[in-house]
């Protein structure tokens, strides 16, 4: 089968996740990414580029596609948060209607709580998890979110993510049989999850709108009586890998790509904040990534998609 899909890249690759700084300037970021060889990112936190319409002129001086972007909630908190946050994702969606809505992403995702980050790996059967009361709440505040991006014609993903309350099978069918919003599948987190990322990509292909490739280390991760002790930050950037030298059965999964039909498949390999000084060795590393996944899928009938 051939793949049609445009390879990107996330923030996260360059160190920037949540609301952690970095040293570089919006223009150097975007220039980054460039350098790397990638002709489509997603976006950072909203205002990370500066205004809507500043984030639209970096990306087309950078000549570079707006995927989507990642937006965390933390679905189950009080409704004055949750309002709160509704307006930093309305920002969000300002960004990426600025930038073009064509195919671009709102890319859900809970945000889990300080006790699911010092207890990671959980399973279903941890007691941590929610209950229908609060799967009912959810699951309404999930659709509500996917209507306002519907209303501005952009697509809407869900990312099932390590250290939230939609990590694991038994919460990704929930989430699934609850709302009509469909996935993105991350190859490390399914993994962290304790799913066969290929498996379920086979089995749940008719509700996958977005691919992330990531390898993982799993030994990164710390076991939960050392993990309570520690703050996530302090591990985090050790647990992703170069793609091909973690533990991700990345062969398989880029296999069970040929059951979905995906606009985008997007490389990330978090790391920690991005300084000056370590920017070359960021922008080698990504370009390498890039180039790992290139021959990869070309193998299996992939060619880049020609620009416009």
């Amino acid at each position: 089968m051939t793949f049609m899909a445009t390879i990107g890249t996330a923030p996260v690759s360059f160190g920037i996740f949540g609301d952690v700084a970095v040293e570089l300037t919006p223009r150097q970021l975007v220039d980054a990414i460039a350098a790397a060889g990638y002709q489509a990112t997603e976006l950072g936190p909203p205002g990370m580029l500066g205004s809507p319409e500043e984030t639209a002129a970096l990306m087309a001086a950078a000549e570079l596609e707006v995927v989507g972007a990642y937006v965390p909630f933390d679905f189950d908190d009080a409704e004055v948060v949750f309002a709160e946050q509704i307006k930093h994702y309305a920002r969000t969606l300002d960004e990426l209607e600025a930038c073009g809505t064509a195919g671009s992403l709102a890319i859900l995702a809970d945000e889990g709580s300080d006790l699911l980050r010092r207890t990671p790996r959980r399973t279903s059967q941890s007691g941590l998890g929610w209950g229908p009361p609060e799967w009912d709440r959810v699951a309404d505040r999930i659709q509500r979110a996917a209507e306002m991006a519907s209303a501005r014609h952009i697509d809407v993903s869900f990312h099932p993510h390590l250290t939230t309350f939609v990590e694991n099978a038994d919460e990704v069918d929930e989430l699934l049989r609850r709302t009509t919003v469909d996935l993105t599948v991350d190859s490390a987190h399914f993994l962290l999850g304790g799913m066969d990322p290929a498996e379920r990509v086979r089995s749940l292909a008719h509700r996958i709108n977005h691919i992330h490739v990531k390898d993982v280390d799993l030994g990164a991760v710390p076991p939960n009586e050392t993990a309570q002790f520690l703050d996530v930050d302090e591990w985090w950037g050790d647990l992703a890998a170069p793609l091909g030298d973690g533990d991700v059965d990345l062969d398989d999964f880029l296999d069970s790509l040929a059951e979905v039909a995906v606009r985008w498949i997007v490389i990330e390999q978090d790391r920690d904040p991005l300084t000056v000084a370590s920017l070359g060795e960021v922008i080698a590393g990504e370009s390498a990534n890039r180039r790992w996944l290139e021959q990869q899928l070309g193998a299996r009938g992939w060619s880049p998609p020609r620009r416009a």
